[in-house]
């Protein structure tokens, strides 16, 4: 049983590290779902401002002040942080995991087409218009992706080097410039990285597939920043998390997390909240509405 409010994906703002972006999905009444909703909100007011209704469950917030974010009928948007100048920015179905490169003047998100030769990835530039398209019959590509601070190299899962139906997957970088991809390390399949981010050094990656990771991209070197709890032998209790997002400073994480527990009415209930915590994991703090 899912307990409602329901977050689904959290951002720092880029450039204000008291302030975060999220999606949420409430009740209107019990048992009576809304759609998902994007508001920002002051982490220490708790002033919060709905942005956007009717999105999809993954978003970016741009150094430039515009966020990016999915509607439930597949096209990519981007709004002002203040709520100003809703803009859409694709006209087809089917997009997804819309993120800003670092410096604003480029778009990347996941397209799955009507056709395999015509799923794939897409760039843009910030007003929508096509720069490049990488189908995934060259780069077998997962859903999230992050453009690194030198705006050509873009890190994502692919399954580029298994054959299906093989248990993993490569995450790693390809490059827009030469169209070559280089494999960093080997993950499940069924758990893709998520929520990739770049820290503004360009030289860690950090994501989530329920433990929130950090890797060192020129030696291969990887650290769980929180590990997740797995579920006991009925499926109760456990605990993960995901979407992790980067202070400005570098300094906090913020971070979606999930778990179960047992309630007195005998039934497994799943909770969601936000998280922040230091670069380490450490000195974690609850974030509420």
């Amino acid at each position: 049983m899912l307990d409602y409010p329901l977050v689904e994906s959290v951002k720092y703002n880029p450039n204000d590290a008291n302030e975060v972006a999220y999606v949420l999905t409430e009740e209107s009444a019990p048992g009576n779902v809304m759609g998902s909703s994007l508001y920002k909100m002051n982490l220490f007011t708790k002033q919060r401002t709905l942005l956007a209704s009717d999105v999809s469950f993954t978003f970016d917030w741009g150094r430039n002040g515009w966020l990016l974010f999915t509607s439930v009928g597949s096209d990519v948007w981007k709004i002002k942080a203040n709520g100003d100048s809703l803009t859409r920015l694709t006209t087809t179905t089917g997009t997804g995991y819309p993120v800003w490169s670092p410096d604003g003047s480029r778009i990347v998100h996941k397209f799955i087409g009507t056709t395999y030769a015509r799923t794939g990835v897409y760039v843009r530039t910030a007003t929508g218009q096509q720069l490049q398209f990488i189908p995934d019959a060259r780069i077998l590509s997962s859903n999230s992706l992050a453009l690194a601070p030198d705006n050509r190299t873009l890190a994502l899962g692919s399954g580029l080097g298994y054959s299906y139906p093989s248990d993993s997957v490569a995450f790693g970088l390809y490059d827009l410039s030469t169209l070559t991809f280089r494999p960093l390390l080997r993950v499940p399949r069924y758990e893709p990285p998520i929520g990739i981010l770049w820290t503004p050094d360009g030289q860690r990656i950090i994501w989530s597939d329920r433990s929130v990771k950090e890797l060192e991209v020129a030696t291969g070197r990887m650290r769980v920043v929180r590990a997740a709890c797995a579920p006991d032998a009925y499926g109760r209790l456990g605990r993960w998390f995901l979407y992790p997002s980067l202070s400005p400073d570098g300094q906090r994480l913020a971070m979606v997390t999930c778990g179960r527990y047992l309630a007195a009415d005998g039934k497994v209930h799943v909770y969601t909240k936000i998280q922040t915590t230091d670069r380490n994991g450490q000195h974690i703090r609850d974030v509420t509405f």
